[in-house]
């Protein structure tokens, strides 16, 4: 069962690397090839972890074992590649991150290398007997440490800009609002929901299985094959390994979009067949009809603006979720409610009612600017009020961004 197990997934995963350099093949995906590669290794190797394999092939030991400590650092790899700006993928020392790999590897072929007759079987006889050396378990600790730490980078970037480009929050900048140079990219995964599960997947599953067989690696009392439960728990982990390929590739067929490098295009520029200069031209135009003032039309749709513009609607639509990343009604809001606290901070309301302020600003009823209100800075306009309009005006810093971001 177990090297029935081992057989299917290093097959699939053979596939998923012929596919990577068949069709997907680009620096962005080289960490998820090598990390497919690294599964497929750790998965076949699992049904010859025994003494006589070790015996006969004592380099398993030197090459193979070490593996985990590349697992957490090419997760890391891969999420950077795929939430950070061009350029800031790689930090310093890119390379250290990856050497503790090739320490351990060669450490342990020169200690292999330097054993005299018979200290190589009675290493491996105490490593299936339960007592390996405290040198051997603390370094299957440090690999297991190792991946913690790496996985909760790659997480927290991951999982980082799916809140980032939720934006529904004006409390925090989204991912369209960074600046230019910032840390995080503007790559068209970040907006896209289906991209960022992909994401999400291939950083958690492989994240799993790796965790998985550093804690079995911590136990070395668990390599000892006499008794029934040992073969169990060498099944289980070559069973999630297993299915972690297969769900990476059965996601791979629901959104094949996953692995392809248009995804690395800013927002902005996925012109959808528009002349780069007539996308300019028309975003420019919207942008200058709303600081005209033309989103406190409470009658505002992006249909009467494509008349006013002489654009095609759906057109207009594609522009402005390019351009400004964001949707025509949550362009316009943000508009709206920078609107409404410039006019609170200028002491407004001390002639006029809230909801006066709100239907100037061009919103439509009462509930609307409540939901809206309510969505950019989490309280209603009563309480914003009640705490003297103290929060920093992330509103009117979106409208200022907007009216000099590029297009």
């Amino acid at each position: 069962m177990l090297e029935l197990v081992a057989m299917l997934g290093v097959a699939q995963s053979l596939v998923l690397l012929l596919l990577i350099i068949l069709r997907y093949r680009h620096k962005k995906n080289l960490p998820f090839a090598l990390i497919v590669l690294t599964l497929a290794v750790r998965l076949g190797s699992i049904p010859a972890w025994n003494a006589a394999t070790l015996l006969s092939h004592p380099w398993m030991l030197a090459l193979v074992n070490p593996l985990p400590f590349l697992a957490g650092p090419l997760l890391w790899w891969y999420a950077r590649e795929w939430t950070l700006a061009e350029g800031k993928q790689r930090p310093r020392l890119f390379g250290l991150h990856f050497s503790p790999y090739f320490i351990e590897a060669a450490g342990m072929g020169l200690l292999l290398l330097s054993m005299q007759p018979g200290q190589y079987e009675v290493l491996v006889a105490r490593i299936f007997a339960g007592s390996p050396p405290w040198w051997f378990t603390g370094r299957n600790i440090l690999k297991l440490l190792s991946g913690i730490v790496y996985t909760a980078l790659a997480v927290r970037l991951v999982f980082g800009i799916g809140r980032a480009a939720a934006g529904k929050r004006f409390g925090g900048r989204s991912a369209a609002d960074q600046p230019p140079g910032g840390e995080r990219a503007a790559a068209g995964c970040m907006l896209d929901t289906r991209c960022r599960r992909w994401l999400k997947v291939v950083v958690v599953a492989p994240a799993g299985a790796w965790l998985l067989a550093g804690a079995v690696a911590c136990r070395p009392e668990l390599a000892v094959q006499a008794g029934p439960g040992v073969a169990s728990v060498y099944t289980v982990l070559a069973v999630v390994i297993l299915l972690v390929i297969y769900l990476v590739s059965f996601q791979i067929l629901l959104m094949p979009e996953a692995l392809s490098s248009r995804r690395s295009e800013p927002p902005g520029r996925h012109t959808h067949g528009l002349d780069p200069e007539e996308l300019s031209f028309i975003a420019e135009s919207v942008r200058h009809s709303l600081q005209a003032g033309l989103y406190r039309d409470p009658e505002l749709h992006v249909e009467s603006l494509a008349t006013k513009l002489r654009v095609h609607p759906n057109k207009l639509s594609l522009v402005i979720n390019d351009a400004f990343g964001r949707s025509f009604p949550a362009l316009v809001n943000e508009f709206r409610l920078g609107h409404f606290v410039a006019e609170v901070r200028r002491g407004k309301l001390k002639h006029r009612t809230i909801l006066e302020l709100a239907f100037d600003a061009g919103f439509p009823s009462k509930s609307t600017f409540n939901r809206v209100f309510r969505e950019g800075y989490g309280m209603s306009p009563t309480e914003f009020v009640l705490r003297g309009a103290a929060l920093s005006p992330t509103a009117d810093a979106d409208r200022t961004h907007l009216s000099s971001a590029p297009v």
